[in-house]
């Protein structure tokens, strides 16, 4: 292998892409499909918020979460919780327990 031509994983991954690939795609920011825009048909909704939130705060959380109920009510760890977890949390110790 020729002196300076290293390839490492980020290359295998990433590859080494030419200026019109870094370019953003034509259709970037609209729908493709018909009928499915994200535009106000009438002026009393200019406020109006389109999709669902990620937290769901509309919806009543059950006492007993079930493995399948995949919404998020917000009582989830961070990530940081999750990377770094606390001292005793392999004793079932939590922070809260404090």
């Amino acid at each position: 292998m020729p002196k300076g031509d290293h390839w490492n994983a980020a290359k295998c991954i990433q590859g080494e892409p030419n200026a019109l690939q870094l370019q953003p795609d034509q259709d970037l920011g609209t729908t493709t499909r018909k009928e499915c825009r994200n535009q106000v048909r009438c002026p009393a909704d200019e406020q109006r918020q389109f999709g669902c939130p990620t937290i769901r705060t509309d919806i009543p959380q059950r006492k007993m979460k079930s493995v399948a109920d995949h919404q998020n009510y917000g009582d989830e760890p961070e990530a940081i919780d999750i990377l770094f977890p606390a001292t005793y949390t392999e004793f079932n110790v939590h922070e809260h327990d404090f």
